[in-house]
């Protein structure tokens, strides 16, 4: 199901294309990255390729100076293309929560420090508080397929997956909104503003579902290794 996004998401989505734009033109200058279509992949791929330069010119006493800032270059890639996917794929009220974790982290490479002072960077964290309260469309469209599931069939058993933990939230908030009983099914770990469950834990809520107690399990990708329900 394509879900078209909000005209409002224009200005935010343009300012994070422009600076990884930006950082992307410089690494493909450098030769770290072909002037084709880029990936995700490619990118990733440049940092062992980097490096692997920068021991080179270790060894051979060669010049480092731009090899530094290709590295700085690949890294704060990384980093904005993880925002602009988390923005079109789960929306500004997620967006903004990494934003401001990444802010108020305790500890900062070069290339995050570097990226925070910029005042483009600046701009993209003020115009996703503005959207925060903008509905996800994504969300919305599941609300609807949920609606009309359970009133097809009241008894129904949904499973929603989704790849981030902080959606996790924005998803049973906004079942709850429509009457809609769901709980969370996560890994072990425990991450930044997310307790993990244990097994004990994850069995009870396992259970709980079989049983009816809540309707719908969302679950991050721990519950896409097989869930016996």
């Amino acid at each position: 199901i394509k879900v078209p996004l909000p005209a409002e998401y224009s200005t935010l989505i343009h300012a994070l294309r422009e600076i990884y734009n930006e950082k992307m033109t410089r690494l493909v200058e450098a030769g770290f990255l072909p002037k084709i279509r880029l990936t995700k992949t490619m990118l990733l791929a440049a940092r062992g390729t980097i490096l692997a330069r920068l021991k080179a010119a270790d060894t051979s006493g060669g010049n480092k100076g731009y090899l530094f800032g290709s590295r700085i270059n690949q890294a704060q890639g990384i980093m904005i293309l993880h925002a602009v996917e988390l923005l079109e794929t789960q929306g500004p009220a997620v967006l903004e929560k990494y934003l401001v974790r990444f802010r108020e982290k305790p500890e900062q490479g070069k290339s995050a420090q570097a990226l925070l002072r910029d005042k483009r960077w600046l701009f993209i964290e003020g115009e996703a508080a503005k959207l925060k309260d903008v509905k996800n469309p994504k969300l919305e469209k599941l609300a609807e397929i949920v609606s009309d599931q359970l009133a097809a069939k009241a008894d129904s058993k949904i499973i929603v997956f989704t790849q981030y933990r902080d959606t996790i939230e924005t998803i049973t908030e906004r079942l709850a909104a429509i009457g809609v009983s769901s709980m969370r099914f996560v890994g072990q770990a425990n991450k930044v503003d997310s307790e993990g469950m244990d097994q004990k834990k994850q069995t009870l809520t396992l259970e709980q579902f079989r049983g009816g107690d809540f309707t719908v399990l969302v679950s991050s990708s721990i519950g896409e290794e097989g869930l016996h329900v």
